[in-house]
């Protein structure tokens, strides 16, 4: 199903439109042309989307286009779990290897984190399609359906949180907004294949 024109898709989990998001964490989004048909565009300092539910994530992936001149280090996706106070996170984050994506399990202020960056530049003000997932300790991402990292030997842990789209939110603080713009976001509750990252 689509929400708030952008193609969004939660596979293995259920749930309505409007118990997945927060309607009060969406200050006037910009609505416009997508990658597919229409896409949201998040001005980096106030805007975000937030789904209401969290999501019990092992083997997992995530799926979306992406469109962005940012130089600055910034959260994209970021499932981060505050309320049980473990610190334990699941991130894409622009620039924190200039220009690159890094997909990753992160451990805040504990250690023990993972991650995998791409190899290709996605900030270059054009679409690239973006996909990172975590089968068994491996950790992948590709970029333009072509694989563009891979990390063995990783946390296995699994995350229960809310998903936060175009930043991060601790408590009721937003941290690292986006800008740029989404399209296609697509979550599944297990590791794609290749065949199912290229159709």
């Amino acid at each position: 199903f689509g929400v708030f024109g952008l193609g969004f898709f939660v596979y293995a989990v259920g749930g309505t439109i409007d118990t997945l998001f927060f309607p009060e964490a969406l200050p006037s989004p910009t609505y416009g042309t997508g990658k597919v048909n229409n896409g949201v565009s998040y001005n980096g300092s106030t805007q975000y989307s937030r789904m209401a539910n969290a999501f019990s994530m092992g083997d997992a992936s995530f799926s979306f286009w992406l469109k962005t001149t940012s130089t600055a280090q910034r959260r994209v996706v970021s499932e981060y779990d505050t309320a049980s106070g473990s610190g334990w996170a699941f991130i894409f984050e622009i620039n924190r290897t200039a220009n690159k994506m890094t997909f990753a399990l992160v451990h805040y202020g504990v250690g023990g984190s993972t991650e995998v960056t791409s190899s290709a530049t996605i900030n270059d003000g054009t679409w690239h399609h973006i996909v990172g997932l975590r089968t068994g300790n491996t950790y992948k991402i590709y970029v333009d359906n072509t694989l563009s990292g891979t990390t063995g030997g990783g946390s296995t842990t699994n995350t229960d949180a809310p998903i936060t789209v175009a930043g991060e939110v601790y408590g009721s603080t937003l941290y690292s907004p986006l800008p740029g713009s989404l399209d296609e976001l697509g979550i599944w509750i297990k590791a794609l294949s290749d065949t199912e990252i290229s159709n």
